[in-house]
């Protein structure tokens, strides 16, 4: 996928195209906002002064899948080195519809830029929901699988919330970005989606388990309910899964 189409940052005065940037930061420091801008690009010979007071919105586009919008009111300007940018703002608001989230910015970015990492990187849930959600907007849900990988689930240290099961699910099905879900809800919608291709198959697919029992406990213990795995397996073999449980 080439670079531009990973996440594309605009600014727009009057729903015109005045600036684009690789990367933005908002920060709050005592009630006074600002936002620090990573190799601005300014059109039509537009002087970083034209964007004092002046309302703009910022667009981000992340996969061309993700739309995040800001309004914000420019009061001042600070240049930090050549490339960057830091701007104190007067006023700063997202939409409810498509909210900014600078999480999801920074995962992004750091696609962008080459950066391999994995939920395992983030330690707070909180973070590795975010996580999902990113993966969600790089590929959507699923329609299809390799039908020639072995897929088998191992228990592992961080392996320890339903969340957890649902990110390592989505790396052993689809890889290092990969997307089955965040929750229970969400992982029957990704197989409905995928019910097309699996009725097609001549043979079912086999999903081996490792230390079913311990991992079943481990993500059940969190939610207070005692198979939550075991409900994740019966919703696979609806689905012409076969699962080995060792």
């Amino acid at each position: 996928m080439e670079k531009n189409n990973i996440l594309q940052i605009l600014f727009l005065y009057k729903e015109f195209k005045i600036a684009t940037a690789k990367y933005l930061k908002i920060s709050e420091n005592n009630g006074i906002y600002s936002i620090k801008i990573l190799d601005l690009k300014l059109i039509n010979d537009i002087s970083s002064e034209f964007l004092i007071g002046k309302e703009l919105v910022v667009k981000i586009y992340l996969n061309r899948a993700k739309l995040m919008l800001l309004t914000l009111i420019i009061n001042s300007n600070e240049i930090i080195e050549i490339d960057r940018n830091i701007f104190y703002l007067e006023e700063v608001y997202t939409d409810e519809i498509y909210t900014f989230h600078q999480r999801y910015l920074d995962i992004f970015y750091g696609w962008y830029k080459g950066k391999e990492y994995s939920w395992r990187d983030f330690k707070v849930q909180q973070e590795r929901n975010e996580w999902l959600r990113c993966c969600y907007f790089w590929n959507g849900v699923p329609v299809s699988l390799k039908l020639d990988k072995e897929y088998v689930l191992n228990d592992e240290k961080e392996l320890k919330t339903p969340l957890d099961l649902h990110c390592l699910l989505s790396e052993v099905f689809f890889g290092k970005r990969g997307y089955f879900g965040a929750e229970s809800n969400a992982f029957i919608d990704c197989l409905t989606s995928l019910d097309p291709f699996l009725e097609k198959l001549e043979k079912k697919i086999i999903l081996v388990i490792n230390n079913f029992a311990h991992i079943n406990y481990k993500v059940s213990q969190e939610i207070g309910y005692n198979g939550y795995l075991f409900e994740i397996a019966k919703e696979l073999e609806a689905s012409n899964f076969i699962i080995v449980k060792k």
